[in-house]
């Protein structure tokens, strides 16, 4: 009876140990599949941003999109594809997942923000332009730097075509691109609230 109730016993522990095993395995599983379905959440999002932003490039009349958001664009694509991927591998890896889940998100949302500053950019530049056009035949240096602003502007260097531009106005008349700005900021939310 002795030697039986120690082998029940011993039983009893391994079989307790194997729940336990059993117990923590299922969580496992369980957080596994709670960390997969929070990256496919999360890799919609992505997605959703990505299609909203180029809509939202389209949407803006923007004259050209300049090389390098073109390629931020493929980008963030392939971003979203390898995270993709990752996610469809067996076994699952979910820190290989969220590497290339936070890569995309990182590449995504730069892409995002230079979409909004290119934007907000253009339609600075565009104002300005037509801000300062009312001192052109006033003012030849003016005219000048506006010529330069426009060619920039018609190569899609944005960036060089508003510091031109800006300096040009602000040289004539102080403040002016404050006003500008202002002005620009009021009409970019109006469009994106529609």
């Amino acid at each position: 009876y002795s030697v039986i109730k120690e082998q029940m016993e011993d039983f009893m522990k391994e079989i307790s140990e194997i729940e336990q095993k059993q117990q923590d395995f299922s969580k496992r599983i369980h957080d596994l599949r709670k960390d997969e379905l929070h990256a496919r959440e999360k890799i919609q999002q992505l997605k959703k941003l990505l299609i909203e932003t180029n809509r939202n490039l389209s949407r803006s009349n923007v004259p050209g999109v300049p090389s390098d958001i073109d390629a931020e664009f493929y980008d963030s694509g392939e971003a979203l594809q390898d995270a993709i991927r990752y996610l469809e591998q067996k076994p699952l890896s979910m820190p290989a997942v969220n590497m290339a889940l936070e890569k995309a998100e990182k590449v995504v949302n730069s892409l995002v923000k230079r979409v909004n500053e290119t934007i907000e950019n253009v339609y600075v530049i565009e104002r300005i332009i037509q801000y300062g056009n009312r001192y052109r035949r006033y003012n030849e240096k003016l005219d000048e730097s506006l010529k330069e602003a426009e060619k920039a502007f018609r190569h899609y260097d944005y960036q060089t075509a508003l510091e031109v531009a800006a300096s040009a106005v602000e040289a004539v008349e102080p403040g002016a691109l404050k006003k500008i700005e202002k002005l620009v900021n009021e009409e970019l939310k109006k469009m994106f609230d529609e």
